[in-house]
C-alpha cells in the first residue's frame, strides 16, 4: 500500500514572496543544508586521519583512555534486481513502498 503524501497539484505554484516567515525559513534551511554539506566532508576527512592512525588496531587510546575504535556492521541485503529477474511473483509480493517527500530548493 502507498503511503500518504501531501496532496499536490502537478505544475501548480504559489507565491510567498512577501511572507517574511517562509523568507526566514527558506534562509534557515538554506543555511542548515550547507552546514550539514561542510560539515559532512569535515567529518570524512577527520574519518580518514582516524582510520590511518587505527590501523589495524580495534581501540585506540589517548592519555590511556579508550577514545575511539572501529566498530563494524555486518548485514546482507537481498538483491533485488536478481530477485525481480528470476522471481519476479516473488518480487512483487515482497515490496515494500519506500516513497517519502522533503523539501527540495530550487535555485
Amino acid at each position: 500500500m502507498a503511503k500518504s503524501l501531501t496532496p499536490t497539484v502537478k505544475g501548480k505554484t504559489v507565491e510567498l514572496g512577501w511572507d517574511g516567515e517562509v523568507r526566514e525559513a527558506l534562509e534557515i534551511f538554506r543555511n542548515a543544508l550547507e552546514a550539514k554539506k561542510v560539515a559532512d566532508k569535515a567529518k570524512a576527512e577527520a574519518e580518514a586521519i582516524l582510520r590511518a592512525k587505527l590501523g589495524d588496531a580495534e581501540f585506540a587510546t589517548i592519555g590511556g583512555s579508550k577514545a575511539f575504535k572501529m566498530a563494524q556492521v555486518i548485514m546482507e541485503r537481498v538483491d533485488n534486481a536478481k530477485l525481480l529477474e528470476q522471481f519476479p511473483a516473488v518480487h512483487a509480493e515482497v515490496l515494500v513502498d519506500g516513497s517519502y517527500e522533503f523539501i527540495k530548493t530550487v535555485n
